[in-house]
């Protein structure tokens, strides 16, 4: 029987992915001790970090100040409520003795 020349190339390629394979699975078997060992230390090793956080507290002071020169109560108003509550507690005081002692 002629072997058909498809098939002789299907059988070179075949023959060759599995030598390949072979070696591939030699490297893999070599190189996972030494992979699980790195891993091994990489989950021992305790992460230090340093962030430097000054540029964030200067804005973060920047923000603020601005946030209470906005909020603060203005003086036209705290004058306003002075002068509403003298007049209260003057009309308060004249209505006790008007009802209370006369």
């Amino acid at each position: 029987m002629k072997e058909n020349l498809s098939q002789r190339k299907l059988l070179e390629v075949l023959t060759h992915e599995i030598e390949v394979l072979r070696k591939t699975s030699s490297n893999i078997n070599e190189a996972g001790p030494i992979i699980a060992q790195r891993l091994q230390e990489l989950k021992q090793t305790k992460l230090t970090a340093q962030v430097d956080i000054k540029d964030l507290k200067t804005l973060i002071q920047e923000h603020k100040e601005y946030i209470d020169s906005k909020t603060s109560i203005p003086t036209w108003f705290i004058v306003a409520f002075f002068i509403v509550f003298g007049i209260l507690a003057i009309q308060s005081i004249w209505l006790y003795g008007y009802i209370f002692i006369k």
